[in-house]
């Protein structure tokens, strides 16, 4: 039985870099019609995004941005956007970038900072940012907006998780997919030299796991 869900999900490789913005806190640069599969095998559509500050899939409907409820958000297999296949792991949305030889997946996830204006005592003004909780912002209803409040920007980020044989391993740098192939050391070099590799792409380093993988 099909039902007209309108979900969103966390992950797509479409972004501009890691400058903040009051717009980064959604991983899509727009809300795109995607596919949700259940646990039980249902299949829904939707308009959706994936909201990296609040962890949630976001619906677009009638007009106004509402999260998916937690029950259906918990029975959400797969999610498939733009050719992309996002998987639940762990209640996050994660894009499956590789699944040979491992899995390689990407988790988007957003810091959210408070901008204030700071006057010294000769009249001049500078700009602090400050790193915020998303739970301690006041309207939560805010954060799912498609931009910020001015008082607030967002920094979307990312971090890699390869999977083999039962086993886990995190990536937050560059250095560290170096360090976990460092048996690997001379075609890691080699490969580095005629591609570029630029941890915010996640097309780039799928390609450079992909590789060293394989030898």
């Amino acid at each position: 039985m099909k039902k007209s869900l309108l979900i969103t999900i966390c992950t797509l490789f479409v972004f501009s870099g890691f400058s903040q913005s009051r717009t980064e806190h959604y991983v899509l640069p727009e809300f795109t019609e995607g596919i949700v599969l259940l646990k039980n095998g249902e299949r829904s559509k939707g308009i959706l995004n994936y909201n990296a500050l609040t962890d949630n899939i976001i619906i677009q409907k009638e007009g106004k941005l509402v999260p998916l409820n937690n029950n259906l958000a918990r029975n959400t297999d797969t999610l498939y956007v733009s050719n992309r296949k996002f998987v639940n792991r762990h209640g996050k949305f994660m894009e499956l970038l590789l699944n040979a030889n491992g899995a390689l997946l990407v988790e988007y996830y957003c810091v959210l900072k408070s901008n204030t204006e700071d006057r010294n005592a000769y009249g001049s003004s500078s700009q602090t940012s400050t790193t915020v909780v998303a739970s301690q912002v006041r309207n939560q209803g805010v954060l799912y907006n498609l931009e910020l409040p001015e008082l607030y920007v967002a920094e979307l980020k990312l971090r890699y998780h390869f999977i083999k044989d039962g086993r886990e391993s995190g990536f937050e740098t560059i250095r560290d997919i170096k360090k976990f192939y460092a048996n690997r050391k001379k075609e890691y070099n080699s490969f580095k030299k005629s591609n570029k590799v630029d941890y915010k792409n996640p097309k780039s380093v799928a390609e450079l796991v992909s590789y060293l993988n394989s030898l």
